[in-house]
């Protein structure tokens, strides 16, 4: 079993320790661990690596919402509730765009689970990233024409202080001169 998998294995059951097991494996341990290695594996089909613990809580908010009973769920409700979730994540592919500006302010780098060049371009618009360049250098996520654009751009202080550093180290030379030879170089 790899880490994905044991982690929907505890989230599913922690999950069925809350409700009721089917009369007929109630008694039996070996059938309720059946049954919950195919719950998982259904979830497994899924559930995306990068950020379960987000996509965990809202499948679960949206498995309680189609479930009728108490019971622990059938592999056709576990479909339905991780299809709605995605058919809500495509019809407003932005809906993580507080989060992911909060997120960009507060750490300097892309919401792994909200990376898409879309997000950027919205971010660079708010003003929380100066340029694509900025953004390109800061790891956040573009499309080929925001790449072509990004390159074109004046490197900022942040990633030119990176870039001499990684040169220095490099060539076996003091930061000062690399940072003299390379502002020569790129006009600074």
């Amino acid at each position: 079993m790899n880490l994905h998998q044991a982690d929907l294995t505890r989230r599913m059951t922690e999950f069925l320790s809350r409700r009721t097991a089917p009369k007929t494996i109630a008694g039996n341990a070996e059938a309720q661990k059946a049954e919950i290695a195919s719950l998982v594996r259904a979830v497994m089909r899924h559930a995306p690596r990068d950020n379960l613990q987000t996509w965990w809580q809202e499948f679960e908010d949206a498995l309680l919402a189609r479930m009728k009973t108490h019971g622990w769920p059938i592999q056709s409700e576990i479909d339905a509730a991780a299809k709605a979730i995605r058919r809500e994540g495509t019809s407003n592919p932005l809906r993580n765009l507080d989060l992911a500006t909060d997120y960009a302010r507060t750490h300097g780098k892309p919401l792994p689970w909200a990376n898409t060049p879309e997000y950027t371009y919205h971010l660079t618009q708010m003003g929380v990233l100066g340029s694509l360049r900025e953004a390109r250098f800061k790891g956040f996520a573009l499309n080929p024409e925001q790449n072509r654009i990004a390159i074109d751009q004046p490197i900022g202080d942040e990633e030119f202080e990176h870039h001499c550093e990684v040169m220095a180290r490099l060539r076996g030379v003091d930061i000062f001169d690399v940072r003299m030879t390379e502002a020569k170089m790129l006009g600074r």
